[in-house]
């Protein structure tokens, strides 16, 4: 794959990239990033990646299958906290309040997972269209 032809693509499309040796990093909005790597000739290698200060891990970096299994991983802690919380109190109040805080923090995370998911793979195929 000719690193100059997916250059070119990019600046067809508007696309806001810069070079960082044998990668092209192509910013995608809202701290995505993709590396596109020419390992080879014909092989390149596509990565997405979550810059710090982003709507689903926060001021961690990572990408976006790492984020997933954070979230999951936050969301049970929560979910058990706000279990802890429910079974101490007796005011019924306050167990609504920690389920509409859990099932929308859940949402949030759905949400931004869905969108950032959605944008890597679409990026990815308009490369493997490139190169056919």
């Amino acid at each position: 794959m000719n690193k100059e032809i997916i250059k070119q693509k990019l600046e067809k499309f508007d696309y806001e990239f810069y070079e960082k040796g044998n990668k092209l990093i192509v910013k995608l909005g809202f701290s995505l990033d993709m590396e596109v790597e020419f390992t080879d000739e014909n092989k390149i290698e596509i990565k997405d990646k979550l810059k710090g200060w982003n709507f689903l891990t926060g001021m961690f970096e990572m990408s976006v299958r790492s984020s997933l299994i954070l979230n999951t991983v936050f969301s049970l802690i929560l979910a058990l906290s706000f279990l802890y919380t429910n079974l101490i109190t007796e005011n019924i109040y306050i167990g609504l309040i920690t389920l509409f805080i859990f099932i929308l923090g859940v949402f949030w995370i759905l949400l931004w997972t869905t969108y950032f998911t959605i944008k890597a793979e679409n990026f990815k195929r308009f490369i493997e269209s490139i190169e056919k």
